[in-house]
């Protein structure tokens, strides 16, 4: 009788640590292609993942605001992986969420790469948050 106590109390420990909260995971595909941000609509974002398009083993991507009268094709006309709107990116999990972190290309060597948490991704939906200042968060919509 007591081994089947035991064995009942491990039986119990092996479903308690099983159903504690797993890592959060990401469809990092999810992540490739043409986005515009929902608060407005004029800023841009590629993110590209063909291996044709590494930089230092991260994928490129790029961002323009047409704002700023800048448009894709514009980007493609300069200096690739040194204009200024060109970044690397590249996803990370710490644990307790995943990171999108991306990293200015510019002939400058002093970069800071910027960091997102990814509150969520979806095929159509991608909303990032600051991990520097919380309160920022963006809301990204997917184009075809």
């Amino acid at each position: 009788m007591k081994h089947i106590k035991w064995m009942m109390i491990a039986a119990m420990a092996a479903l308690v640590l099983n159903s504690c909260e797993t890592e959060p995971t990401i469809n990092e595909s999810d992540l490739y292609g043409y986005w515009v941000e929902a608060d407005d609509p004029q800023d841009h974002m590629r993110i590209m993942h063909d291996e044709k398009e590494m930089n230092n083993g991260h994928y490129l991507g790029y961002e323009w605001d047409e704002k700023d009268d800048v448009t894709e094709q514009d980007l493609w006309n300069v200096s690739m992986y040194h204009g200024t709107d060109w970044f690397e990116w590249y996803v990370t999990n710490n644990g307790s969420n995943n990171t999108l972190t991306l990293v200015k290309l510019t002939t400058v060597k002093a970069v800071i790469p910027k960091t997102y948490i990814i509150k969520s991704l979806s095929s159509t939906q991608l909303v990032l948050q600051d991990v520097d200042d919380k309160s920022d968060i963006e809301t990204w919509n997917k184009q075809q």
